[in-house]
């Protein structure tokens, strides 16, 4: 196993009412469909993404992720309250989208979630403050969002 975490899916990696999770519009890029796509194959499939596999956010949660996360700002004026995504309900999409890309991005979204469990220590770069997560190997990396406070933060 890689001892760097891929950034593109580490940075979208969200710390939600005290879950690491990641959003249905931040997969859906991922997988490569649109996130509609990919709510309606969750609909389709409901007995497969049980509570602890996703939940929705409130009002509150969206408005807090959009404000602190500039790349989900697409959801400011989204009508729809995005749904958020457990490491477990990450995987499970990769089985209900079925397609190879499918695969190797769920492969991907697990080994994000084991690096970031592996985390050992949160410390302050001496440059400006930001928080510098390293794992047990070394690697360090800074969270796109660090400045996230109240409902959510980025992990």
């Amino acid at each position: 196993m890689s001892t760097i975490i891929p950034e593109t899916v580490a940075n979208r990696i969200l710390l939600l009412r005290g879950q690491r999770v990641m959003l249905d519009a931040d997969l859906a890029e991922l997988y490569g469909v649109e996130t509609k796509v990919l709510n309606q194959a969750v609909k389709r499939n409901t007995e497969r993404f049980p509570m602890d596999f996703m939940f929705q956010l409130t009002g509150a949660e969206k408005e807090e992720v959009v404000t602190n996360c500039d790349h989900l700002a697409r959801l400011k004026f989204s009508s729809s309250l995005p749904y958020a995504f457990t490491e477990h309900g990450a995987l499970m999409l990769g089985n209900v989208l079925k397609s190879s890309r499918a695969v190797e991005v769920s492969l991907l979204v697990v080994r994000a979630f084991v690096q970031i469990r592996m985390v050992k220590t949160v410390r302050h770069s001496r440059a400006g403050g930001n928080p510098v997560l390293q794992n047990c190997y070394g690697y360090s990396w800074i969270p796109a969002c660090a400045g996230m406070t109240g409902f959510a933060m980025r992990y």
